[in-house]
């Protein structure tokens, strides 16, 4: 084995490398985070995208409008071709088919990458009534 300096450390053929491993793999894991962060502000839904002040969606008073809350908070991240989105962040809906109670149970608990509180209440059996009825879908 090779030796160096008086006091220093021997050198092993390949570990020279591992500080300059460990470094890729950190700013590997920096860029996944980052994308994932990104993924989430960039608008998996979560917002007020129409202007109203807590109104459903689909007009004062009525009943929310499935298609159009999908469309708005869910749309740039999941595929559903009834509703005219191509996300590719979340599952592709037309593939997956889920019925009304999987994709009430997803809103809610906010699986994986899904931000939280993207619908409650009536907002959120319109848009899983919605997506289970959409040609396509369920």
């Amino acid at each position: 084995m090779p030796r160096g300096p008086a006091g220093a450390r021997p050198r092993v053929d390949g570990c020279d490398d591992v500080p300059a491993l460990m470094t890729r793999t950190a700013h590997i894991r920096a860029g996944l985070v980052a994308f994932a962060v990104a993924a989430l502000l960039a608008g998996c839904g979560g917002g007020d995208d129409e202007g109203g002040g807590g109104e459903p969606a689909g007009g004062g008073g009525g009943a929310p409008d499935g298609e159009q809350l999908f469309a708005s908070r869910c749309g740039s991240c999941h595929t559903l071709s009834a509703a005219g989105t191509d996300g590719s962040v979340g599952p592709d809906l037309d593939d997956l088919k889920p019925d009304a109670a999987r994709v009430l149970t997803a809103i809610e608990t906010a699986p994986g990458v899904m931000p939280e509180g993207l619908a409650e209440g009536a907002e959120a059996q319109a848009i899983a009534d919605y997506v289970a009825g959409a040609p396509g879908a369920g």
